[in-house]
């Protein structure tokens, strides 16, 4: 019988998660390098870190998903997801977490999105 124990699967889990950083990163960068540029040395690892806890903060655990709200960051600003509309979307007890950010779309207009953009600080400063 084959037994994997804690310790074999907290191994497993930490290279399935550095993976996805990994896979994450490469697509903001295929779709968004010149906003990953402008963010300077160590920018696109630290975007992408604080997208994945942004995510798992709003208990998404889809990789599509977080990369949705990794897309938002980058295009809207890095704290789009504590703008109060936002937020409110992403707090929505009536969706799955994974959900409620494709939801933002469709909650969300073009003008809003606008107007939240212009509240935030620039996607391309750290914070």
């Amino acid at each position: 019988m084959l037994v994997i124990r804690n310790a074999q699967m907290s191994a497993l889990a930490a290279a399935s998660e550095q993976d996805f950083r990994g896979r994450l990163e490469t697509a903001l960068r295929h779709h968004h390098a010149a906003r990953l540029d402008a963010l300077g040395p160590g920018g696109a690892e630290m975007l992408t870190d604080r997208a994945i806890a942004a995510a798992r903060a709003h208990g998404m655990t889809w990789e599509s998903s977080i990369a949705v709200l990794a897309g938002l960051m980058l295009d809207i600003g890095q704290e789009v997801h504590r703008h109060p509309r936002v937020a409110a979307v992403l707090a929505d007890s009536l969706l799955s977490p994974d959900s409620r950010v494709h939801a933002l779309f469709e909650r969300i207009t073009a003008q809003e999105w606008n107007e939240i953009a212009s509240t935030l600080p620039s996607a391309t400063r750290t914070a």
